[in-house]
């Protein structure tokens, strides 16, 4: 009798073939963390060192992410507390009610 074309593929097993049936759960497990990677370095900025009790002012608002991306990090630099605040249609940069002068002399010192 002839042999047929399924017993021709009874040669060597690939170097990694007993764990072939690990791949997929290890490739879909590495693009999940790679997914909550890039959402935690993208929503970093939206986290701030202020406390849930701090009265809050704002200094700039509304404006576009980039005016107050620059404010926030010249904060930053004079060691001011803020936080930049999304308003769904522009964004605010806000400020301990403590802190607010200090953030406004910081904000007339820029360009």
């Amino acid at each position: 009798m002839a042999q047929t074309g399924a017993d021709e593929h009874n040669g060597p097993v690939t170097a990694w073939g007993s764990f072939s049936y690990a791949f997929g759960p290890l490739f879909a497990l590495s693009a999940l963390l790679l997914v909550v990677w890039l959402l935690r370095r993208n929503f970093r900025a939206n986290r701030s060192n202020l406390a849930d009790d701090d009265v809050l002012a704002p200094v700039l608002g509304p404006h576009t992410w980039g005016q107050c991306n620059q404010l926030a990090q010249d904060l930053q630099r004079a060691g001011i507390r803020h936080r930049v605040v999304d308003m769904a249609t522009s964004y605010q940069v806000q400020v301990p009610a403590d802190d607010l002068a200090a953030a406004r002399a910081v904000m007339r010192s820029r360009p």
